[in-house]
This record gives C-alpha cells, sequence and structure tokens, in this order.
C-alpha cells in the first residue's frame, strides 16, 4: 500500500460548482493538495477515496469515505456521490456530537 498522487486541479471542477450553488453552498476556494496544508492542526480527516488512496501518518483521526470519482462522468453520477458525502456528513456529525 503506498501513496497513490495525483496532479492538483486548477479550479473546482463546474459540475460541482453547479450542484454546490443549486443546494445552496458555495465552493470558497480552489483545490488544495496535502503539501497546502498542515495536517497537524487537524483532529479529524475525511478521505474521499474509492480505494485506500493515502497514508497519513500525523493524522490524529482518519475516516475513509468509498467515493465514486465522479470526473468525466455524468450529472447524475455528480448527484449521487454529492448525495452519499452529504448522507456520510449527518452521520459522522452525530457521531461527533454524540
Amino acid at each position: 500500500m503506498g501513496e497513490v498522487k495525483k496532479e492538483r486541479a486548477e479550479r473546482i471542477d463546474e459540475k460541482v460548482r453547479e450542484i454546490l450553488e443549486r443546494k445552496g453552498l458555495k465552493a470558497k476556494e480552489k483545490p488544495r493538495t496535502l503539501e497546502d496544508v498542515n495536517l497537524e492542526e487537524y483532529n479529524l480527516i475525511v478521505t474521499v477515496c474509492e480505494e485506500s488512496c493515502i497514508i497519513l501518518p500525523t493524522a490524529k483521526r482518519v475516516v475513509s469515505w468509498n467515493v465514486e470519482d465522479p470526473v468525466g462522468k455524468g450529472d447524475e453520477v455528480y448527484e449521487k456521490v454529492f448525495n452519499s458525502i452529504s448522507e456520510n456528513i449527518k452521520t459522522l456529525l452525530k457521531e461527533i456530537e454524540g
């Protein structure tokens, strides 16, 4: 098992931006890589890879969600992914708020 690297997108995917706007949400910034953030500042990190995509040795807690990558696929896949992430967030918040 190793680290999988993907090139960083230069901007938020337009289909993602459209879905977020329809849901009343806004993408605030451009995509970042792990090199852009200090993982030690976070108590919880969520990965959304279809497989074990990364090793985060400095993370206090890592939750991995198996989420399909919608890039290059139809609008229905983007909606499905949004809904899946949304449901996972609700479940995680219930667990955290306990």
